[in-house]
């Protein structure tokens, strides 16, 4: 993510924001008479340090003029508000073990027809799947994580991490992947 994420600029926000006909009026941003509104989704069920940091999200965002509204939903809630078509920002980790495994929600058709939910075209992104698919083997993890950068930098997605996780082991060594602890690399340690 180094070097891809944008910077945290409000001045940027604003002038943007500005350029494209929205102004700002008693603290809110307004476009023919609509304040800029944004609902944030988000599943109730992956702790309180996501509910805590939502909250911090809308405060951010209503402190910059936009009226921002939390929008909590059960786990099976979120899946289909995706699939629905009917959020602006939502609160969705996906967990995978291979690169190849995101580009079906990011790459092809949004729902009904596909699971781009976020209607992700991102030609940058595209390319690079296209060339990492068709090299055999680790050459190419470079083209996957080059894929990857191209969401961030592009602000397709937005890397987030809620909650540390710790493993223990006594006795074994193991090697630990985005989805917990890799079962063929449990080994019994010396002694």
């Amino acid at each position: 993510m180094t070097g891809n994420l944008p910077a945290h600029d409000t001045a940027q926000a604003a002038a943007a924001l500005t350029a494209a006909g929205w102004k700002k009026s008693g603290g809110t941003w307004t476009k023919e008479g609509k304040p800029l509104a944004v609902g944030l989704n988000y599943a109730t069920n992956q702790g309180p340090q996501v509910g805590s940091a939502v909250e911090l999200a809308v405060q951010q965002w209503t402190s910059f003029g936009v009226k921002a509204t939390a929008k909590p939903t059960g786990s099976g809630s979120i899946i289909s508000t995706l699939g629905g078509g009917d959020w602006d920002i939502a609160w969705a980790p996906i967990g995978v073990t291979l690169p190849d495994q995101l580009t079906q929600f990011y790459d092809g058709p949004p729902p009904p027809k596909g699971n781009n939910f976020g209607s992700v075209v991102n030609h940058d992104y595209h390319r690079l799947i296209a060339q990492a698919a068709a090299e055999p083997g680790a050459s190419g993890c470079p083209l996957w994580e080059a894929a990857d950068a191209a969401l961030v930098k592009h602000v397709d997605i937005a890397p987030i991490v809620s909650k540390a996780n710790r493993y223990y082991g006594k006795g074994v060594t193991f090697e630990v992947d985005g989805s917990g602890i890799v079962p063929s690399t449990l080994r019994r340690s010396a002694g």
